[in-house]
C-alpha cells in the first residue's frame, strides 16, 4: 500500500475526503502543522440520519435522503395527532 493509500484510507476512517485531509495536513494553513490537522480530524465525530440511523455525508444534512425525512416528518405529525385525540 503507498502512502497515497494509506491516506485515502485515513480520511475514510475519519468520515473526510481525501481532499479535505490534504487541506488539513497542508503547510502553512494551520499553525502546529499536521499536529493539528490531526487535531481537527480527530474531533471529526461521525454524523448519522435520525431517521434511520445510517451514515451521513455532507455538512448540513439531517437525513440520509428526501425518503427518509418524508417518513420521520410524518411519524412526528401522527404521533403529535394520536397525543392530541387520546386528551
Amino acid at each position: 500500500m503507498n502512502a497515497i493509500a494509506q491516506d485515502e484510507a485515513m480520511a475514510r476512517a475519519l468520515g473526510l475526503t481525501y481532499g479535505a485531509l490534504k487541506a488539513l495536513q497542508a503547510p502553512g494553513r494551520t499553525n502546529g502543522g499536521s499536529k493539528a490537522a490531526a487535531a481537527l480530524a480527530a474531533r471529526a465525530e461521525p454524523r448519522y440520519c435520525i431517521n434511520c440511523g445510517k451514515p451521513l455525508s455532507g455538512r448540513q444534512r439531517i437525513y440520509c435522503d428526501a425518503e427518509c425525512s418524508n417518513r420521520f416528518r410524518c411519524r412526528k405529525y401522527y404521533a403529535r395527532k394520536k397525543a392530541h385525540r387520546v386528551k
